[in-house]
């Protein structure tokens, strides 16, 4: 996948090969353009990460792929590589028990005493009327289905297990991001289709990588940006990036220097600002993602693939089956369990021990649950700690005024749900460009 090349003069320069980057990458060289794509990681992807372990296929993290995406307007040749998979996506409730996710009217409110259902209601039509959506992520919660609902549902344990800190302390932009399938919901037609939904579950028809991993994809990919003329460094160990007295910009290497008249940042805002010599603002965080690997044996406890914890106990927030997409491996399926980090991680024997306690609590994975592996990934998403908005807004200012158009997921300081947002983002920014 590493392409080398003698030229050390482009047109354009890309830092970071994961979705936002491939797509710029590809888009300049389309037009014409001389590109090189950067990245300090060792294959392409950016996050997106699998990693096998004795024949079980996980991933970092928990990725579903839809025909309609904007990454496969640009490299059509890859849906083919792609596998369809049927999701059952559900939550472990308050209670204890399973049931649809994000909503199920039958299980989160209809269950529920006539008593208790008039309490939710009367506490909806108060935060309607009383609270503010742009407060704080909590807010943004409140406001669209009441303070007593985001109890009872299981949202405010979730919330704060996802962002890693209290939700009144998080901006609203980011919920609105991250969460804006609760809006979506909470109107009638949402409540109808929760209705209308299997009790139990959730299906939702859209493909996965292959069972390869990643490699398979990206691979193609950098074929691709080759057969246009565009230049893939990976490894690249970035050092620097400079004005030159000409208007270009100057990308330090540890190989050497790289010049271009235009560079487009996808890394990670804070990185992007170090690259330049500016100060990193404090307010800009990201999360890390720690993943634990386990093969099992023996009874779920629960009918889906994907599990969200909505329970007020256990650090885990989300679990995935990769088996149920790829296969057993000697009679023994496989998924990856996360846990959000801020700060300092706990030891990975520490979350196992949280994982399998919790577990055991709530009647998950009777049988033999082991430990294959574990993954810490950095910058796995911004986090909008109040402040940090204007902040994001205020650094990508300052390195546009120095050269650097700084966008993307990462780059934007942008949580963007779904790498069809990516993309999307990315084709508006370099036809913005290249229209100017």
């Amino acid at each position: 996948m590493q392409q080398y090349c003698s030229d050390t003069r482009f047109d354009a320069i890309v830092l970071g090969a994961g979705i936002s980057g491939l797509v710029s990458a590809y888009l300049l060289a389309d037009r014409g353009r001389r590109v090189l794509l950067l990245d300090d990681y060792a294959e392409l992807g950016g996050n997106h990460i699998s990693r096998d372990i004795g024949g079980m296929s996980f991933d970092i993290g928990c990725f579903f792929f839809h025909e309609n995406s904007a990454f496969f307007r640009h490299f059509p040749q890859l849906l083919g590589l792609y596998l369809p998979a049927e999701t059952r996506v559900v939550k472990v409730r308050p209670d204890g028990g399973i049931s649809g996710y994000p909503f199920d009217l039958r299980h989160d409110l209809l269950s529920l005493p006539s008593a208790k259902q008039a309490h939710i209601l009367s506490s909806l039509i108060r935060s309607r009327l009383t609270v503010d959506q742009r407060a704080s992520a909590l807010d943004f919660i409140t406001y669209w289905v009441g303070r007593e609902f985001a109890n009872v549902s299981g949202l405010v344990p979730y919330l704060r297990r996802f962002y890693s800190a209290e939700p009144n302390q998080v901006e609203s932009s980011f919920a609105r991001k991250r969460m804006g399938w609760v809006a979506r919901n909470a109107n009638l037609a949402g409540l109808l289709r929760s209705l209308r939904r299997r009790p139990e579950t959730e299906t939702n028809a859209c493909f996965v990588r292959p069972k390869a991993g990643f490699r398979e994809i990206y691979s193609k990919v950098a074929e691709m940006l080759r057969e246009k003329g565009a230049v893939v460094q990976l490894a690249a160990a970035v050092q620097a990036i400079a004005q030159t007295g000409d208007g270009s910009m100057t990308v330090a290497l540890a190989s050497g220097s790289v010049h271009a008249a235009e560079l487009f940042s996808t890394v990670p805002l804070a990185t992007a600002l170090r690259y330049c010599g500016m100060p990193v603002p404090a307010e800009l965080k990201s999360a890390s993602l720690v993943s634990l690997f386990y093969s099992f044996t023996g009874n779920r406890g629960f009918d889906g693939n994907v599990l969200y914890n909505f329970h007020d106990r256990g650090l885990w927030k989300r679990l995935t089956f990769h088996s149920d997409f790829y296969g057993e491996t000697a009679g023994r399926a496989y998924f990856s369990v996360e846990f959000t980090v801020i700060g300092e991680p706990l030891t990975i024997d520490r979350y196992d021990e949280d994982f399998r306690k919790d577990a055991a609590g709530k009647g998950l994975f009777a049988g033999d649950l082991v430990l294959e592996g574990a993954n810490m990934l950095d910058h796995a998403y911004p986090v909008y700690l109040k402040g940090a908005s204007a902040a994001a807004d205020r650094a990508i200012e300052d390195l546009a005024r120095f050269g650097v158009r700084s966008y993307g997921r990462q780059g934007g300081f942008d949580y963007q749900p779904t790498g069809d947002v990516s993309a999307s983002v990315a084709e508006r920014t370099i036809r913005g460009t290249l229209s100017a």
